[in-house]
């Protein structure tokens, strides 16, 4: 959207008034407004289709008296212009947030990988998600599907097209900056959704502590084996014989319950630590030590690979405990921002599903059910899972490299059919829950 300011200047009033048309082809009713005299005048146009073709452009004419002087500024009107970008382009935008999400899981997974600890959200999502990495293999692909032979290669392999608009076509150029600002916008509601995501959890965990007893142990809320497979039936009678996307609801309730009890389990911690006798003032303590001054001299002792520890005979938690915790914590985190996607996908089909209940308990058909068992499976695993555990997988190296070939396919071959991120999804996920078992 941009809006015009017209000044006008005349020698003598003499009553006429100037028409200002606005005249844009490919719509059916132009635009006039009139002024008298000497006048300011604004017009404000937004354009609710894109032209085309290339050979017609939009045109402002004048018809006024002779004599007069008049001066055009456009001021293009930024906020307006970004709503009417995601206006025609916002069917694009949750497969980019999803492109985002998954680069930030890279992040955590490549950072556990090289440094053996996951980092903030934050952190992994700005070290990750670059432009640069998704959006230039996507033009060279372009380029090569307009060499014959790779094009008859990529069909010989029955690879659906992709969901970009050619180079060769009209407004291609402007396509590949709509890539880049669109790219930007998923980065920030990725940002802000994660952030909003982990805030929300920790104010709800402040009153759910008060009810529910936070534990310090790191093995608390894991399931079993028998726990573990007793869930995954359980969903999966339930994905097979009502809803696949209710299962998924139930997923992700669940795994918010980890997360939940995880913050708790950390603000425990961190209050444990604070209440710890204080350390030596002669030295300092490492992690593990435990240095306590009282009228019978200081004691310390060390734990194992900074286990809990015991002063004077009273239990004391090591640094290295609430660590593991903040990064289980950050893991978890990460995995149920990337479930968030799925079942918000998936919610069309639960509102008809609920709908229809009167009728059937049963979908049919659900087109969220076959995906739905995997991301059940795969929720299942990894709701037991911990940072300690995958970081000696033979699969992480994999699974931290699987992400940008994965978020490059995403906006390849996902721009115009979203139920695609969730099949992408569900194939990250899945092998992130194998690293769980091998």
């Amino acid at each position: 959207m941009s809006s015009s300011a017209i000044s006008s200047e005349l020698a003598e009033n003499k009553g006429k008034h100037s028409v200002y048309r606005l005249r844009v082809p490919w719509f059916r009713e132009d635009s006039y407004t009139t002024a008298s005299g000497s006048s300011v005048t604004q017009i404000s146009a937004r354009l609710h289709s894109r032209r085309p073709d290339n050979t017609s452009t939009a045109s402002l004419q004048l018809h006024t008296s002779p004599g007069c002087r008049y001066t055009v500024r456009l001021h293009p009107l930024v906020p307006k212009a970004s709503c009417s970008i995601l206006r025609f382009h916002g069917s694009c935008l949750p497969v980019y947030i999803a492109v985002s999400i998954l680069l930030m899981y890279e992040g955590q997974l490549h950072s556990l990988l090289t440094t053996g600890h996951t980092v903030e959200l934050g952190k992994a999502l700005s070290a990750s998600a670059k432009p640069f990495r998704v959006i230039p293999v996507i033009n060279i692909l372009l380029y090569l599907l307009s060499v014959g032979w790779f094009q008859a290669g990529w069909s010989a392999l029955s690879l659906p097209p992709l969901d970009v608009p050619p180079l060769s076509e009209e407004g291609g150029d402007w396509s590949l900056l709509m890539s880049l600002l669109l790219f930007m916008f998923g980065s920030a509601i990725a940002y802000w959704g994660s952030a909003l995501l982990g805030l929300s959890l920790s104010l709800l965990s402040v009153p759910l502590s008060a009810i529910h007893r936070p534990s310090t142990s790191p093995s608390s809320g894991r399931l079993g084996s028998r726990g573990q497979i007793s869930l995954m039936v359980f969903l999966v009678v339930i994905c097979w014989t009502t809803c696949g996307a209710l299962a998924l609801i139930i997923t992700y309730l669940i795994y918010l319950y980890k997360v939940l009890r995880l913050q708790m389990s950390e603000r425990t911690l961190k209050h444990v630590l604070n209440l710890a006798p204080r350390q030596s003032s002669g030295r300092a303590a490492g992690p593990g030590v435990c240095v306590k001054e009282g009228g019978g001299g200081a004691v310390e002792a060390l734990g194992p690979e900074g286990s809990a520890v015991s002063c004077n005979g009273s239990d004391l938690v090591s640094v290295s405990v609430l660590e593991d915790t903040s990064e289980d914590l950050y893991l978890h985190l990460t995995l149920l921002t990337l479930l968030t996607l799925p079942v918000l996908l998936s919610a069309p089909s639960f509102i008809y599903w609920t709908k229809n209940l009167r009728y059937s308990l049963h979908l049919d058909p659900d087109p969220c059910w076959p995906v739905a068992i995997v991301l059940v499976i795969s929720a299942v695993l990894l709701m037991s899972s911990s940072t300690a555990s995958i970081r000696t997988s033979k699969l992480l190296k994999a699974s931290a490299r699987l992400q940008l070939p994965v978020s490059i396919a995403m906006v390849a071959f996902a721009l115009l059919h979203l139920y695609r991120v969730t099949h992408f999804i569900a194939l990250t996920l899945s092998l992130h829950a194998l690293s769980c078992l091998i």
